[in-house]
């Protein structure tokens, strides 16, 4: 599966070159994290034993597919092809993002091996486009489980057009998902300290896995799907700023006809954005992300050597315990 794995990428080793990573090296550090995943047992799935659960990562596919199977039945339920792939998109974006932050954020943000490798003669960019590629490709797996019955269902419904249209259109809407997910951490780098930033995340997390739950029992009792099958989604101006749009008017387009100027301009929106993003995350973003985390690492530490050193780096809380408390 590695070599499978890294000989896909080689197909774009001159867009990486481009781009000004180190090739070379982007595939050695690939090649040994795919390796050590396959090495040792993943978290993301709580096991009782090791012969119940010897790879994970097959027991999430089979989690997402099952929860892909309520996506796909809109593609049974809707008449408009448009509106089903929106509502599609929007589910696989929505839980893809949320599986990038809850499940890969540790992944992401993780310096233990900077100390090793950034001594070497290896840019940061190098190092974040690996570390990136390492958390697209187990996206891309979760994607393509979530998405299984939709393409099941919309291949016998409408033929091989929309499964290649919509593995175009999966590919982009990870790559956009990337780009969020790394601008939403860098603005939070920013505005916050090391254990801010970690509890933001945290707190993000609970409020995603109370959201999902609660939008399990809620959703089907408020949508009325009668009325879901006949609806019609007219593409206002706000429509051009939705991105699940933009990834389903390419496969209405090319399995309908429609080529209309509105549908037109939202799939160069899905075409042009996602690639945009890599660009701007790989030659802008790439090099001063390592930098930032390295300074939240720093901050963090020297935060608490001030507050065990006991210095001027009072909160309100601790303004109010010294007064009235003698110790610790």
């Amino acid at each position: 599966m590695t070599d499978f794995i890294l000989n896909i990428m080689d197909l774009f080793k001159g867009l990486f070159r481009l781009l000004k990573v180190d090739y070379e090296k982007f595939r050695i550090l690939l090649w040994a994290k795919l390796t050590d995943d396959n090495r040792q047992e993943k978290s993301i799935v709580q096991r009782k034993s090791k012969k119940q659960m010897s790879n994970s990562l097959v027991w999430v596919a089979v989690v997402y597919a099952f929860m892909g199977i309520f996506a796909g039945i809109m593609l049974l339920g809707i008449q408009s092809l448009f509106v089903s792939m929106v509502l599609v998109f929007a589910i696989i974006m929505v839980m893809t993002a949320v599986a990038l932050i809850s499940d890969f954020t540790s992944v992401l943000l993780d310096t233990t091996d900077n100390a090793i490798l950034l001594p070497r003669p290896l840019d940061s960019r190098t190092l974040v486009v690996a570390r990136l590629a390492h958390i697209v490709i187990y996206i891309m797996l979760i994607t393509l489980s979530l998405s299984a019955a939709s393409i099941v269902i919309g291949t016998i419904k409408f033929g091989p057009v929309f499964t290649l249209v919509f593995f175009l259109c999966l590919i982009l809407s990870v790559l956009f998902v990337v780009f969020v997910a790394n601008v939403f951490y860098l603005l939070l780098m920013k505005i916050s300290s090391g254990e801010v930033f970690r509890d933001i995340i945290l707190y993000f997390q609970i409020f995603m896995a109370a959201f999902a739950m609660g939008s399990y029992q809620l959703l089907p009792r408020m949508i009325e799907f009668d009325t879901l099958k006949n609806f019609s989604f007219p593409i206002q101006w706000w429509t051009y700023f939705v991105p699940p749009a933009w990834m389903a008017a390419p496969i209405d387009a090319a399995v309908t006809g429609d080529l209309s100027s509105p549908k037109l301009v939202l799939s160069l929106l899905g075409l042009i954005v996602p690639v945009v993003s890599v660009v701007v995350v790989i030659r802008f973003l790439a090099p001063g992300f390592n930098r930032a985390i390295s300074q939240m690492d720093t901050v963090g530490s020297s935060g608490k050597m001030d507050q065990e050193k006991g210095g001027k780096r009072w909160n309100l809380s601790e303004f109010f315990s010294r007064l009235v408390t003698f110790n610790p």
